[in-house]
């Protein structure tokens, strides 16, 4: 399978080769209160998450797929440019 260029998916020239930095997941527990603040409600931990790195790993997807609406919903949260691994 072929792989999109850099153009064709949208992704500038200055964007090529940028390293991003990012965790396997935005919801793990124990980061309540050290890296999301103890009063954000969960449902806002990605939009939380998402202003300090520019990709997460989504674990979940060696399981099963997120349905399209899951997906969406993600997408619309996060800023532009913002990657799921």
């Amino acid at each position: 399978m072929a792989h999109p260029s850099p153009e064709s998916s949208g992704e500038s020239k200055a964007a090529r080769g940028r390293v991003r930095i990012d965790t396997s997941g935005w919801s793990c527990v124990h980061w309540r209160g050290r890296f999301h603040p103890s009063d954000l409600p969960r449902s806002e931990w990605l939009t939380h998450y998402a202003r300090h790195f520019l990709a997460v790993e989504l674990n979940a997807t060696f399981y099963r797929l997120p349905s399209p609406r899951s997906a969406a919903r993600r997408h619309a949260i996060v800023l532009p440019g913002f990657r799921f691994a």
